[in-house]
C-alpha cells in the first residue's frame, strides 16, 4: 500500500507525459489549447476551419502559455452529426502537419475517436491522443490494432496471422528489408514480436537466431544490428523503454568494438498508437444522444468506477501514460457535472494519475448565469480555479491567455 491505496494506485499523479519520445512537465498545471477545425464546433465553429487560419491560432495559441494544441475536426456538441473518417482527416491532417512543420516543440494532441484518423493524425506530428470514446465507438484505446498503423502499410496484428513456414515479415516503417523467419526459429509457446509501432515484448527468449542471420532495421531509421555487433549474456531479455522500442541497454549485452547501437523507433510498447499518451474521458451515451436524459444513481461512483475499470485495461495493454477526463457535459445535467468538479480530488488520489479539466465556455456554465458560449469567459475563469484548486492538472481551454492567468494567480495562491 502507498498513500493508503493499492500499489496499482499510487495516488501520486505523474509528473511527466512521454509524448513518442518527448516529455511534457506537467509537475505544474498547464493548459491546453483547443483548435477546433470544424464548421459546427458549439464555440468556434468555422473560425479555424482553413489551414491558414488554423495556424496562426496555433501560433497566437503558443505565444500565450498552451503547453498543448488539441486539434479536432469533428464537432462532439450535443446533436452533433457525425463526420465521415475520410472528412474528419481532410480537416485535421494539413493543420497538424502545418503546425508540427512550422512550431516542431509544440505538443499537439488530436482529438478524435477512430484510429485511421488517429494513425493520421500521429503521422502528421501528433503525439498525445484525446479519445471522447474511450476507445467505445471505435478502437482509438490503445492496444486495439487500428485499420492503417502509423506508419502506413498493412496491418500486423498477430491475432489476424497464422505464421506459415518460411513466410516473411512485412516491411517495417521507413522502408528497411524484410527479414524472412529463416532467420529465426521460433520457440514453442513464445510470442511473435509485436507490429511495427507496436505490439508484444520482443524478449530474446522468445527466439534462437540462425548463425549469420541479420536484424531488420528499426522502424524510423537506424543502422541495422546484426549479431555479430553483440554477446548477449545468457538469460537476458530486452527491457521496454519509456520512449518505446527495444532498450539495448548494456546490462543485456556486451558490445564489440567497433560496433554502433541502433536508433530506438518512435512509439513503445503496447496499443496500436504506442509512445502517445492516451486521455481517458467518461461520456454517457453517444454525441448524438448524451444530453437527452441522462441519469445516475451516484455520478460520482459511477465515473470513478468507469476509469478504475478502463485504466486497468489499459494498464493490462502496456499504456503507461493515461489522464483522466470526466467528460464534463458529456451525458450529465448541470447537477451532475457540479458533483463532479465538487468531488474532482476523487479521481486523482484514488488512481494516480493526473486529471484533465474540460470547463471552457459549456453549457453547465450558461445554463447557470443565463448566458450563451460568447458571454461565458467569466465563468469559465472562475470554474477554473476552482478546477485547479481541486486538483486539475490540465485546462482545456478555448481562451488560453485567461486560462494561463487563471494558473499564476492559483500558484500565487499556493505560495502565500
Amino acid at each position: 500500500m502507498t498513500n493508503g491505496y493499492p500499489p496499482e494506485y499510487p495516488g501520486i499523479p505523474a509528473t511527466t507525459l512521454n509524448c513518442r519520445g518527448r516529455l511534457l512537465d506537467i509537475s505544474r498545471p498547464v493548459v491546453m489549447g483547443i483548435l477546433n477545425v470544424t464548421p459546427d464546433s458549439f464555440f468556434d465553429g468555422g473560425r479555424y476551419a482553413g489551414r491558414d487560419a488554423a495556424l496562426r491560432q496555433a501560433e497566437k495559441m503558443l505565444a500565450e502559455g498552451a503547453a498543448i494544441l488539441d486539434v479536432g475536426g469533428a464537432s462532439s456538441r450535443p446533436g452533433a452529426v457525425e463526420v465521415s473518417a475520410e472528412e474528419e482527416m481532410a480537416r485535421i491532417v494539413p493543420v497538424i502537419a502545418a503546425i508540427h512543420q512550422h512550431f516542431p516543440d509544440a505538443f499537439i494532441s488530436v482529438d478524435t475517436w477512430r484510429p485511421e484518423v488517429a494513425a493520421a493524425a500521429l503521422e502528421a506530428g501528433a503525439s498525445i491522443l484525446n479519445d471522447i470514446s474511450a476507445g467505445l465507438f471505435g478502437s482509438v484505446a490503445p492496444g486495439v490494432a487500428p485499420a492503417v498503423p502509423p506508419g502506413g502499410g498493412e496491418n500486423v496484428s498477430r491475432p489476424a496471422f497464422t505464421k506459415s513456414p518460411g513466410a516473411t515479415l512485412p516491411v517495417p516503417p521507413g522502408g528497411r528489408e524484410n527479414f524472412s523467419r529463416p532467420a529465426f526459429t521460433e520457440r514453442p509457446g513464445a510470442t511473435l514480436p509485436g507490429a511495427p509501432g507496436g505490439g508484444g515484448d520482443v524478449s530474446r527468449p522468445a527466439f534462437t537466431k540462425s548463425p549469420g542471420a541479420t536484424l531488420p532495421g528499426t522502424p524510423g531509421g537506424g543502422e541495422d544490428v546484426s549479431r555479430p555487433a553483440f554477446t548477449e549474456r545468457p538469460g537476458t531479455t530486452l527491457p521496454v523503454p519509456s520512449g518505446g522500442g527495444e532498450n539495448v541497454s548494456r546490462p543485456a549485452f556486451t558490445k564489440r568494438p567497433g560496433a554502433t547501437l541502433p536508433s530506438p523507433p518512435p512509439g513503445g510498447p503496447g496499443g496500436a498508437f504506442p509512445g502517445a499518451p492516451y486521455i481517458l474521458m467518461h461520456m454517457q451515451g453517444s454525441p448524438a444522444t448524451m444530453q437527452q436524459n441522462p441519469q445516475y444513481e451516484d455520478v460520482v461512483t459511477e465515473v470513478l468506477d468507469f476509469f478504475i475499470r478502463e485504466v486497468k485495461k489499459l494498464r493490462e495493454l502496456g499504456v503507461r501514460d493515461i489522464v483522466l477526463d470526466p467528460g464534463f457535459g458529456f451525458g450529465k445535467t448541470v447537477e451532475h457535472n457540479y458533483q463532479l468538479l465538487k468531488n474532482l480530488p476523487v479521481f486523482r488520489n484514488v488512481l494516480g494519475l493526473p486529471v484533465l479539466a474540460g470547463l471552457s465556455r459549456k453549457s453547465m456554465i450558461c445554463k447557470v448565469l443565463k448566458v450563451n458560449p460568447e458571454h461565458a469567459l467569466n465563468g469559465t475563469t472562475a470554474l477554473h480555479m476552482i478546477a485547479l484548486q481541486q486538483g486539475a492538472g490540465i485546462l482545456r481551454a478555448h481562451d488560453v491567455r485567461e486560462a494561463v492567468q487563471v494558473i499564476r494567480l492559483w500558484e500565487q495562491l499556493e505560495q502565500a
